[in-house]
Formats: C-alpha cells, structure tokens, sequence
C-alpha cells in the first residue's frame, strides 16, 4: 500500500516556504500515519514547506491512497488537490476539523471523509478500502466516519516522524498532552468537535513518547493546558529530567496560578501563548469569553516573566463590540507589558461557529462564495461587515497594529535584554526581526 498523506498550504504559503528555524510541525501527519499497516510506503507531506504537491508525480511513484487535512483557509487548495488525485483514479480520503464541520462539502471532491478524531474512524474506513467497499455505489452517508464516543487518550500510537523529511523536524516537534475545553467561546471549534470535557493523556506515555523522539524543542499539544492541574502537575514533574524545552498555548488561569508557572519553569518551559483576544471588556463578553479579567492581564505577563518564561500574545479585531482605536489600545498595552511576541488576527468566522451561524443569520458574510471563499478564512483577511467600523477600517487598525508592534524601535523597548540569558535573548531576536522582515 503506497500512501500520501498531505497538508495542504494556505493560499499565502504555497509559493513562500516556511523557515524551518522558526517552525513547530504539527504531528497530524506522522500520527495519522501510525494507524497504517506496518508494511505501508508512506510519504507525508507538508506544502507550505515543500511547496505544491505534484499528483503526477503521485501516480508515477505508485501512490494509491491519499490523505488530505486542510485548515479552513486552506480547503479551497485542499479540494484542489483531491479533485486531481482522483482524476487520476487515486483513492482520496479528507479530514480535519474544517471537513469535519462541512463533511458533504468535501464529500464532492473525493470518496470518504473522516469527522472528528481518528482513533476508531480510520481503521474501520482502511478495514473497508482493503475489503474493496469503495468499489461499489455508496450513499453518501456511508462514506462518512466517525469515532463514537469521544476516545480516551490512552495507548493512542505513536507518530511516525521518520516519514518526515529529517530536517523539517530537526528543531521541534510537537507532542500531544491532551483534548477537550470546558469553555465554550463562540469563534472557536474546538469544545464543538473535541468536547468540553478534558481528557488528559497519560503522563508515563508522554514521557516515553519524549523520550524516543530525543527531541530537545517541543510545543506541548493541547486545547487548554490548565484544564487538569494535577495531571500538568505530574507532568512537569517527569519531564524535568529530560531537559527538553517547551512551549504551550495556554488560558489566563496558567498565568495566574503562580505554582504552575513555577514547575513549568524548572521543567524547561520557555514560552507560553495566551490567548489576551481583547482589551474590550464588551468584545469579550458578545463572544462568551468572560473569563478574562482584563484587569489581571499584566500580573499575568509579569508572572511568568518573573519565571523566565516569555509571553506570546494572541489578539483577535473585529468583535461586535470592538471600536476604532482598538488596535492603538492592544499595542499599548502589548509594548507596556512587554509581550515577547504577539499573534494577531482579524476575527475568521470558521464553519459552524457561533459567529460564523450569527453572521450568516445577519446577511454579514462578505465572502461566502464556498468553497471557494475559504481561501480568505485565514485571519488574516476582513471577510465579514464589522459591526461599529468599516471592513477597510478593521484592516487597517490590524495592519497597523503588526506593523507597530513588530517595529525596529518596539523590538527594543521590549527586549528585557539585562533579564535574558543569552540563548533566550537571540531567540527573541531572531523571531521579532523575522515578523519585522514580513511586515
């Protein structure tokens, strides 16, 4: 069985390769390549580092299978993809959280679609594609699958990353720790297909996982890293040894959980992604996100500075509530508490979400054109009528806020350069000046 497993690169990134110094690959590919027979040819492939994918060139290697798993803003290439794969009589399978919220969608571009997780979906559909089902006529719901209930994370396999191109792995990895988020913010997909329950992986089969993988940067993997505190806990406990470097996204109850962020100090955490989303009370509380308390945001950021821990920020323009002049508040607050990196968005109503079925309702999709439209959905276009601003207005306020924040003169106001070692320093340098290069 010759298999290609594809992650299709957004629009953007088709043509301009990702630097692989600054990159953690995520581990959809090699872990969905673990559930295949052992004797399997597997080759995994990430566009938006090795730029387009040659279906040609599949059928002359012999491939026969393929795996596609799109982000929403890159479903549009995906579906490309498929649609040529099985032009040429490849067997395409699609999955990930955008098909899994639009699974007839994607049903028009190739032979079966995987929802959700794949723990017990994907080796039933192999089961089936060996027994030769897909041969005859199926409706479509018979080719969709699966896993119900949610599964626990327990003796789950092993990503293969051998099949990766060794130098794209080379700097970091990316290893799961757990799924699930008991909060429910309405432009987010995760508690809809991942569950509002926590389930935490076992603290021993991460560390064996660490442990084969020798891999000395790792981004933990999980939809809320204090959900479970007594299994972060543990888990910081036992990765202390292996002196491996970490980083995590995680919610403003990390940061203010001074024990936490002690243990995930001395177990080699060097940085911790927030998600702040706004400075407007307002705008958090129209998309169900009053957990934030504006007020602690920089106790939060000076906590784990105080660590030796830096701090990405995650900020999201255009909620319902947000006013112009909103980008001008993010940056001060963002250059005052002296955030290491900052990731910007414009708000990206995903399918399904709460924003995406209210801005529906409301006629306030600029683009909607699907398929094709996806390709905008990349948080990084204007694709909605903004509420109190114009949609020319709301890109220009993230705009300017990127290019503001990431400035020559920004760089070193932030740079904390008398309270880093110098490793830490060059690090936050190189990737500040790279966001300065870009912008």
């Amino acid at each position: 069985m010759k298999v290609a497993l594809i992650s299709p690169a957004i629009e953007r990134q088709v043509s301009q390769k990702l630097k692989k110094t600054l990159a953690f690959f995520r581990s959809t590919l090699p872990y969905l390549a673990a559930f295949f027979p052992q004797d399997s040819d597997i080759r995994l492939i990430e566009e938006s580092v090795e730029g387009p994918v040659e279906v040609a060139r599949l059928v002359e290697d012999g491939v026969d299978f393929v795996g596609i798993s799109p982000q929403t803003a890159s479903a549009t290439r995906g579906y490309e993809i498929a649609k040529n794969c099985k032009e040429m009589g490849l067997f395409v399978v699609m999955g990930g959280v955008h098909v899994s919220k639009v699974p007839y969608e994607a049903l028009e571009y190739c032979d079966a679609v995987i929802i959700g997780e794949a723990e017990n979906s994907l080796p039933a559909l192999l089961t089936h594609y060996k027994r030769g089902q897909f041969n005859g006529f199926l409706r479509p719901q018979e080719r969709i699958y699966k896993s119900e209930p949610l599964p626990e994370l327990t003796n789950i396999p092993t990503p293969k990353w051998g099949f990766m191109k060794k130098a794209l792995i080379d700097y970091a990895t990316t290893v799961e720790i757990g799924r699930g988020c008991p909060y429910s913010c309405d432009f987010c997909s995760v508690h809809d297909l991942f569950g509002k329950r926590y389930r935490p992986r076992p603290v021993g089969e991460i560390v064996e996982e660490l442990t084969a993988l020798g891999a000395k940067r790792v981004l933990f993997s999980t939809d809320n890293l204090s959900a479970n505190r007594s299994h972060v806990k543990e888990l910081f406990s036992a990765v202390r040894s292996l002196g491996i470097e970490w980083m995590a996204e995680a919610t403003m109850s990390f940061a203010q959980d001074s024990e936490l962020v002690s243990l995930a100090s001395k177990s080699g955490c060097k940085l911790i992604g927030i998600g702040f989303d706004s400075l407007s009370r307002n705008s958090l509380i129209s998309v169900n996100k009053r957990f934030n308390e504006i007020s602690q945001y920089y106790d939060c950021v000076s906590n784990l500075h105080d660590h030796g821990i830096a701090v990405g920020g995650s900020f999201i323009f255009g909620f319902d509530e947000d006013r112009e002049g909103i980008a001008e508040e993010t940056l001060e607050f963002s250059q005052k508490a002296k955030l290491d990196s900052v990731s910007a968005h414009i708000l990206t109503p995903y399918p399904q979400t709460g924003i995406f079925k209210k801005f529906l309702k409301e006629g306030r999709l600029i683009n909607a054109d699907f398929p094709r439209d996806w390709s905008k959905y990349d948080t990084a276009h204007v694709v909605f009528l903004p509420r109190l601003m114009s949609p020319e207005r709301l890109d220009a306020e993230y705009n300017t806020f990127k290019k503001e924040f990431f400035a020559l003169s920004s760089i070193f106001q932030r740079s904390r350069y008398q309270e880093r070692k110098t490793q830490d320093l060059l690090r936050y340098l190189a990737i500040n000046l790279y966001y300065w290069y870009q912008s």
